[in-house]
């Protein structure tokens, strides 16, 4: 065996080469014709023939029994001070001819990455035979103790595919025959029991008693159930099995006779009885008592079909089960009923309150969009009538009289403001901006922007005034367009007519709402 190349390795720490370009990676063909043998490639100096390859170039190995590397950062801040002091073994891909397999440095390389290392020492080794990179992998993974039992069984059940005995495959892993024996056991295992020891939060013990009644019928689902809990719900469904396969066999000539009969016979493991009620069962597992359900379930049949009966294992043996007459299922359901908890109807305001709460989301599903734009489009245009101007006409002055007339009557006399009518609902912020005072930011004194915005309208005149002020206080929302009452229908009817005079144009949407509103205020 030939000693390792030092000049190979790598980090922050390893000498400059002054002068002289890196080796490239070599192509297989010039990889010398002594390559590393498989005994003594784990351990101990590497033969001469390492490279340098770029960390892109090495891909894990798709074979490797580990299934994760784990965390690298403690070794990647070692390869950052000392560098890698051992090269790392890959065969060619035979996938990419471009590429190499990783055998032996999954998690050196992982570490190099992180690292920051461009390439590494690695020794590439065409010769290896798949059973030769697996063998060297399991065997890397096993002497640091680094593989779950799950990853150990997969990997040797790799060999055991590659045409290796089981004897063959511990004398080549340096374990004993029954350690993979009972290893290869948990193969076939659930896939929920195989996650469960992977992560050893399900002991091998635990495993292994799985694995012995795994077989039997019913047992998947009942395992998969138990595995969503803890571990002693696995232990009491494991001893519940062995039981039912100990009755199971005891009963298999009775159960045999009884189907012989007509009866329904379930040979599986179930957790609860059939649906039905229990006719005939065994009060021990002596078959003298068993064959005693025969005669009994045989006088039976004289008056009932076979098929009302249903025979399974319990935990005393078989039991028959006979099912509900419709008469007898009729009267359960009732006295299930009557003893279910009444439920007490809602009371009235609960009623009322979900018919307001269904009425609001299907007015904002229908108007809440358009009302948003039309609220910031009556703003745009107010706003761009102070630009230009020009005082409102008479028509727009006579327009807002009913308007205001309705406010005034609603206010006084049936103490109901309208929105617009409400100093407390105007908002400051909108009316400053249909204003053109610049908005309030952090920096800015509150009085001071109030007093901007105060100063501004008062310089308006009356007509013009209302409008901006009802532009500002009025929002006009989902609800408002879809109202019910006449009174509120006519004060945005009259709005929108006021607006219009001065030459506002409402959206398609807009004025299909403003004609339903006329079918409310028109009592339609």
């Amino acid at each position: 065996m030939g000693t390792a190349t030092k000049e190979t390795v790598t980090g922050a720490k390893s000498p400059a080469r002054k002068g002289k370009a890196r080796a490239s990676v070599p192509a297989v063909e010039e990889i010398s014709a002594e390559s590393t043998p498989v005994a003594g490639s784990l351990l101990g100096d590497l033969p001469a023939g390492a490279r340098l390859v770029p960390v892109d170039q090495l891909r894990p190995h798709p074979s490797n029994p580990r299934r994760e590397v784990g965390d690298v950062s403690e070794l990647a801040d070692s390869i950052r001070e000392h560098g890698i002091r051992q090269n790392l073994l890959a065969v060619p891909d035979p996938g990419d001819e471009a590429r190499f397999r990783l055998v032996i440095g999954h998690r050196r390389h992982a570490a190099a990455v992180v690292a920051g290392l461009a390439e590494v020492p690695v020794v590439i080794d065409p010769t290896l035979s798949e059973a030769d990179q697996l063998e060297l992998m399991l065997v890397e993974n096993i002497q640091r103790s680094d593989l779950t039992a799950v990853e150990e069984a997969d990997g040797f059940q790799g060999l055991l595919d590659l045409g290796l005995s089981q004897d063959q495959v511990a004398k080549r892993v340096g374990r004993s025959q029954s350690h993979v024996s009972n290893r290869i056991k948990l193969i076939g295992l659930p896939e929920k029991a195989r996650e469960a020891v992977h992560a050893r939060t399900l002991t091998l013990a635990q495993a292994e008693a799985i694995a012995d009644v795994e077989d039997i019928p019913g047992a998947t689902a009942a395992l998969d159930e138990a595995l969503n809990g803890d571990a002693s719900n696995v232990s009491f469904v494991v001893s519940r099995l062995q039981l039912f396969r100990t009755r199971l066999e005891s009963a298999t000539e009775v159960l045999d006779d009884l189907e012989a009969l007509g009866v329904t016979v379930i040979r599986e493991y179930m957790s609860t009885q059939p649906p039905g009620r229990l006719f005939a069962y065994a009060y021990n597992s002596h078959p003298d008592t068993f064959a005693a359900l025969v005669p009994k379930v045989q006088a039976a049949l004289a008056e009932e079909h076979p098929g009302h009966f249903t025979a399974f294992i319990s935990s005393s043996g078989p039991d028959v089960y006979r099912a509900f007459t419709p008469e007898e299922q009729e009267a359960r359901d009732a006295a299930a009923k009557a003893a279910a908890p009444k439920t007490q109807a809602d009371p009235p305001w609960l009623v009322e309150q979900r018919k307001r709460d269904a009425r609001r989301k299907e007015l904002e599903e229908k108007f809440g969009v358009m009302a948003t734009d039309e609220q910031d489009y009556r703003a745009a245009f107010v706003k761009e009538l102070l630009q230009a101007g020009e005082p409102l006409d008479g028509s727009f002055s006579a327009a807002l009289w009913p308007l205001i007339g309705q406010a005034f009557v609603r206010a006084t006399f049936y103490d109901d403001v309208p929105e617009f009518f409400n100093s407390a609902l105007l908002d400051n912020e909108r009316l400053g901006e249909i204003l053109g005072v610049p908005p309030l930011d952090e920096n800015d004194d509150e009085d001071t922007h109030y007093e901007a915005v105060a100063e501004k309208l008062a310089q308006l005149d009356p007509a013009t005034s209302v409008v901006v002020m009802t532009t500002a206080a009025w929002t006009i929302d989902h609800q408002d367009w879809g109202t019910t009452s006449q009174g509120d229908a006519e004060l945005i009817r009259t709005w929108y007519t006021a607006l219009q005079s001065l030459g506002y144009e409402p959206t398609p949407d807009a004025l299909e709402a403003l004609a339903a509103l006329a079918d409310v205020t028109d009592g339609k």
